[in-house]
């Protein structure tokens, strides 16, 4: 169907540009995307996605608007805090057009949804923060036969790329994510925004250049970003970008996995030893355990819930000096990273009763109503 009036009217600088006509802004419409993550990523893709006329965009996030997501999550407010991600950004986005369809669904996507979020969509939009989900969008992408776009942030840094690319010229398809990365790094060398922090404009600059190859791939524009991938550095504001191909030895994906199994997560679930909020305040009124803070000195500063201050790093030479029969119980923000440490600790020494706090010192503080930031 042609472009009516208002469209027109309302695309006309895209209409005005060189190689750009009503049939680029008909894909445009016609396009159906899947976008995988409503946070720093997420927030500008929707934006500009949805200014620039992307017919339907479904929307997936289980996750609640947090303070501390306000300083690079542009689309919420203070009002938002404690609702679904994916809702809110519909909610604040949707008198931008009209024209768009958007589709929050408030969940997190695995191997036994992901197909189904998959119908009808054109193209994926990797916008999460973890690596289970970026293997499963990457072999999503490969099992469906569509492009993912990729961003991620750390710190100072952005990458970006588009996998399973279907070059028009040579009829090939790009190489995959797990091309890239064959294999997940172990889970204790796996830092997140809460844990290693992130500059705020970061996954505004990352996020905006993953739109621009939305636009690219469904209007056949320019050179996509495949077989490459583009790192930033925000500090120098230089960019640099390494090719890399197809692991003809790589087996062809068939099937959908267990991501969090894959990437050692389930593992770690599984074998470590934890204490809930409630036990511990327990233990802690009747002396009955040693505390242990395994977070970094910046992250203590900001709000501690008591204990000895050991970093991670020093943990297992402060362990090989305690003989205490009591329950030694580590923690850190949400307990990912004591869990970890209990695995190479316990292994190193088996006679201690080391344990975890479940859910980290986020879930003690909202447990017991505590009047302590949650950064």
């Amino acid at each position: 169907m042609a472009l009516d009036k208002e469209e027109l009217n309302r695309y006309s600088r895209h209409l005005l540009l060189p190689g750009f006509s009503d049939t680029q802004q008909e894909s445009l419409r016609n396009c159906t995307v899947l976008i995988v993550g409503a946070g720093g990523l997420g927030c500008p893709i929707l934006q500009y996605l949805v200014a620039a006329g992307v017919g339907t965009i479904k929307i997936v996030d289980h996750d609640k608007v947090d303070l501390s997501n306000l300083q690079r999550q542009i689309l919420f407010r203070e009002e938002d805090l404690g609702q679904n991600k994916a809702i809110s950004a519909v909610n604040r986005i949707q008198n931008l057009n009209s024209t768009c369809t958007l589709l929050p669904y408030p969940l997190a996507i695995s191997s036994n949804n992901a197909l189904e979020l998959m119908e009808g969509v054109d193209l994926i939009i990797d916008a999460s923060d973890n690596f289970p989900t970026r293997y499963l969008l990457s072999d999503l992408g490969e099992l469906t036969a569509k492009p993912v776009v990729f961003g991620a942030v750390h710190q100072f840094e952005g990458q970006l790329s588009v996998f399973n690319y279907l070059d028009p010229k040579t009829g090939q398809r790009s190489p995959s994510y797990r091309d890239l990365y064959p294999s997940p790094p172990t889970p204790e060398l796996i830092p997140d925004c809460s844990q290693a922090g992130v500059i705020g404009v970061l996954p505004g600059l990352v996020g905006l250049m993953q739109a621009n190859e939305v636009i690219k791939i469904a209007c056949e524009l320019g050179d996509v970003l495949s077989s490459r991938l583009l790192i930033y550095d925000a500090l120098s504001a230089r960019s640099r970008q390494i090719a890399y191909s197809k692991n003809s030895s790589r087996e062809k994906v068939e099937a959908l996995i267990d991501y969090e199994e894959f990437c050692g997560l389930r593992k770690a679930a599984n074998l470590s030893n934890t204490i809930d909020a409630e036990e511990l305040l327990l233990a802690l009124q009747q002396n009955d355990c040693l505390l242990i803070d395994i977070r970094k000195s910046s992250e203590r500063h900001l709000v501690h819930i008591g204990g000895v201050h050991v970093p991670m790093e020093s943990l297992n030479d402060y362990l090989a000096k305690q003989d205490t029969g009591k329950p030694i119980v580590l923690y850190c923000k949400t307990g990912r990273r004591s869990m970890d440490a209990l695995l190479g600790a316990g292994e190193l020494y088996p006679k201690l009763n080391i344990r975890s706090l479940e859910g980290g010192l986020v879930s003690y503080i909202k447990k017991h109503d505590l009047d302590l930031p949650v950064y």
